[in-house]
Order: structure tokens, then sequence, then C-alpha cells
């Protein structure tokens, strides 16, 4: 008990004493020496105090809050018993009840809690103390009492939680029509309120038929936010929903209108299968983005790697010339050799530049096994196995490793863990397989 008092430190009791104003030369004096102890060393000398100096309403207070950190309650409650602070108005009284919320609650009465901590929060409300009050009635079950103090709430304050639980609590009481009004509300609102909310206000217009109210509704978010950052969070729901039309409306509108930064939105058509109005919003973007940053790179990678399509990437790779950064040419020739083979590296042998070689060593010992260089595909899939490695690229680097059975580099990589410990024994398994007519050690 002393080390989870001592624990606490002298800090908070500094907040306390500011409650209340101006005190007689004694209290003020006494308050000051309990500000520079410690807790425990504070009780020891209210105690000592005790009969001697009439306690104010600050030091009932302090000492209250003493009792509550040192797991006594019926101390605390004895410090304020009587106790109603006339000077400082609203705030000591919110003080006061929030003492006692929690008295009642270590005492265990929960509904008594909730009737202190309500009080507190209608005096002086705060945010901290209403998710607090919320917790409480859910714990009680008092869905009416949780309504109205979420309710009571400005919508913009709310968190995107408590805004969820009020749509939830209002549907239960039956005020389906205020949902609307609230999610409308909050998705006006600053995010991340706005962003969460934007989404349900998108499935409710769904799920009542009205969609023709969508695409201005969304476009209208993006005019406000000056950038097409909320179809992001859009689009999802319109596609998951089957309003396609919609959605594909959106994205073409987005592409016009900021090609640089609307491209985000083709992978959540291509993750939905919907690979015509992928490959069509691709073309488009591409067709308007002469120069295409990291970014971008990234968008068409991830596009490639759902759909296996390797169009858009060849176009871009063609157009981007020898100077592409090593690490996203590795990446994008990446790309060809998972899909098509080794032999799709040929074409781009251009590419190969120690940089690349170096960030993608995959693609370069798949090509250094087309030159017929086993050492140095054993250099390379020795670098590429110390790094980590999906389950896609740890087949193919299987199958590379494979081509070198019978040679020491094949039993270097046996023997050589890396960061893939579980390889050299996958390696070992292919290399005893009777599927592989060779035979074991």
């Amino acid at each position: 008990m002393r080390d989870r008092i001592l624990m606490l430190g002298g800090g908070g009791l500094m907040a306390l004493f500011a409650v209340l104003a101006l005190r007689p030369a004694e209290t003020v004096r006494l308050e000051g020496e309990l500000g520079s102890m410690t807790p425990e060393a504070a009780m020891a000398r209210l105690e000592a105090m005790a009969g001697r100096v009439e306690l104010t309403d600050n030091l009932r207070l302090v000492q209250a809050d003493l009792a509550l950190r040192a797991g006594h309650p019926a101390a605390a409650e004895r410090a304020l018993a009587g106790d109603r602070p006339q000077e400082a108005g609203a705030g000591a009284e919110a003080v006061l009840a929030d003492r006692r919320a929690e008295i009642a609650r270590m005492a265990g009465d929960l509904e008594a809690a909730v009737r202190h901590l309500q009080r507190a929060q209608e005096l002086k409300p705060d945010a901290g103390r209403r998710h607090r009050l919320g917790y409480w009635l859910r714990l009680l079950g008092d869905e009416p009492a949780e309504l109205e103090l979420l309710a009571g709430v400005p919508t913009v304050q709310l968190q995107p939680w408590e805004a969820g639980r009020l749509a939830q609590l209002l549907v239960r009481a039956g005020r389906t029509e205020e949902v609307e009004w609230l999610l409308r509300a909050a998705a006006e609102g600053p995010d991340p309120l706005a962003g969460a909310m934007r989404p349900r206000l998108l499935d409710v217009l769904l799920e009542t038929g009205r969609r023709d109210e969508v695409v201005p509704l969304a476009l209208a978010w993006c005019a406000a936010a000056g950038n097409t950052d909320p179809l992001e969070a859009a689009l999802p729901v319109l596609i998951n929903r089957g309003a396609l039309a919609e959605a594909y409306a959106l994205a073409r509108s987005a592409l016009e209108r900021e090609p640089a930064a609307a491209h985000r939105l083709l992978p959540l058509f291509a993750r939905g299968g919907h690979r015509a109005m992928t490959f069509d919003l691709q073309a488009r973007w591409i067709a308007e983005t002469p120069e295409m940053d990291a970014r971008g790179w990234r968008t068409l990678l991830t596009v490639t790697e759902i759909t296996g399509d390797l169009r858009g990437l060849r176009g871009a790779l063609e157009r981007s010339g020898p100077g592409l950064e090593p690490e996203i040419a590795g990446r994008a020739l990446l790309q060809f050799l998972r899909f098509q083979g080794p032999s799709a590296l040929l074409p781009w042998q251009d590419r190969m530049t120690p940089d690349l070689v170096r960030a993608e060593p995959l693609v370069g010992a798949a090509f250094m096994g087309l030159q017929g260089r086993p050492e140095e595909v054993h250099r390379l899939l020795a670098l590429a196995a110390a790094r980590p490695l999906s389950e896609w690229d740890r087949t193919l680097w299987l199958s590379l490793a494979g081509s070198l059975r019978g040679t020491a580099g094949h039993a270097d990589l046996i023997a050589r863990p890396g960061a893939n410990p579980d390889l050299p024994a996958a390696l070992l398994a292919t290399w005893r397989s009777p599927v592989s007519g060779l035979p074991g050690p």
C-alpha cells in the first residue's frame, strides 16, 4: 500500500489546492506544506492536525483524495461529510461530486457512483468524465440514460465510437429517423469523426434506395476537403453494395480532378474483382500521368500484384526508361518473374544494373540463371535469404535454388539459416523428394 501511495506523487495534490481561492494565512501555509510532501507524509500531517485546525473545503478535498488513493473509501466519505464548497462554484462542486462518485464505486455501489458522476458532468461537462460515465452506464445496462448522455453532446464533439454507439442506441430506442440526422451532422464534422461516419451514411442512403444522392454527396465532401481523400472510405461501401456505376463515376471524376493522388482508388476496384473498371481507370490514369512518382508506382505495382495483368506495368516501364529508381524497377521486374517466369526478364536485360540486383536479388538470381552463371545465382539467393520473404517469393527462391542441385552452392544454401530459418529445411526436403529423381544424402 505504501508503494502504491508513493507512486501517485505529490503533483496531483497541487491541482486540488487550486480549486478554491483565498484562504486564511494558517491554511494557506498548511496547504503549501502539504504540496511539498509525498502523499504518505501529507496524510500523516493532516491526521496530526486533526482538531487543531478547522479544515477548509479545499483541505477536505485533499484529505478525501488521499484516503481514496490509499484505498479507504469510508475515510474519504468522512472527510467530505457535510462539505459543500460555496466560494468556487460549479468547478469545486464538480470536483466534490467526482470524489463521491469514486467513493461509491470503491464501495461497490455503482448506481450511487453514477448519480454523483452525472451531477459532476452537469456542473462541469468534460469529455473524459463523459467517457467514464458512459462506461458505468453500460455496466448497469441503463441504455436510456446513456442515450440521454450522448444525445446531449454536440455531434462534432463526439468521438467516432461515441457517435456509432449513439446511432445504435437510437435504433434500439425506435428513433430511427434521428440516425440519418446524426450521421449527416457527423459527416460534416472534423476528422476522424467524419471519416468514420461517412461510410455509414452512404450505407443508409443505399439501404433506403437513394442511390442518386450518393455521388453529389461524396463530391461535396471532396470539394470541402480540397482533395479526393474522402473517396478512399466512400468507394469500398459503394463497391461492396454493388453501386458500381456510382463508384466508377466518382473514380472517373477524381482522376480528372486530381490524377496525381486519385490513383490510390484503383486497388479498391482491383480487390473487388472488377477488372474491366480497374483497367479502364488505370489506362486513363497512365495516359494523364507523363511522369509517375513513387506513390504512383506503388499503386501500379499493387494493382499488378492483385490482378496479375502486366500490361499497365509494361507500358509504364517502357515509358520510364533506364533512369528509374533501382528499388522500383526491381519490384516491377519481380512481377514479371512471378507471373511469367525467368524468361520474361530477357526483354529487360538493359535494366539489370548492380543497384537493381542488390535491391531485388531474386530478380538478379533468375537472370543470372538464364546466363548460366550458377556462382552468381548462389550469391544472390544467399542475399535474398538474408531478408524476409513472402510466401510467393519463398516458392520462387526454392525453384531457383533447385537449379543448383549437385553444386557446392546448393549445399551451402541448405546449411545457411538467414532471415528465413525454415527455407533450408524446405530446400532439403525438396532435394530428398523422390519426385526430383535425385537420391537423398
